[in-house]
């Protein structure tokens, strides 16, 4: 583990949520160096905090991601973490998967 190999990954990560953050979607995405989370509205900063209502959106968001070749944590109060194996089609095809969900789905 190199400070190259970090830096990397934040950039990967920050990559990520600055295109996802452009988008008109109820939902964010925050994160620090390579851990990422989804959320809806401000980042809360306690549990108790999280819209519940939320969690129905990220479990859908959970199963589309599976039928699509990527596991996510199973719960919306969990967070991701990027790979240094992930290359940048890898990204791609993951923020592609994302906003296919958030376009399409009902309610979102």
């Amino acid at each position: 583990l190199t400070p190259e190999l970090y830096k990397n990954l934040e950039s990967n990560r920050n990559q990520m949520q600055e295109a996802f953050n452009s988008r008109d979607f109820d939902f964010k995405m925050t994160g620090i160096g390579s851990i990422f989370w989804f959320h809806s509205g401000e980042a809360p900063r306690t549990s108790a905090a999280i819209d519940r209502d939320s969690m129905k959106t990220y479990a859908a968001l959970f199963h589309h991601c599976l039928d699509h070749g990527i596991y996510m944590a199973p719960s919306g109060y969990e967070v991701g973490f990027l790979s240094s194996a992930m290359q940048q089609k890898d990204l791609d095809y993951f923020l592609d998967t994302i906003f296919a969900f958030f376009k399409n789905a009902p309610g979102v």
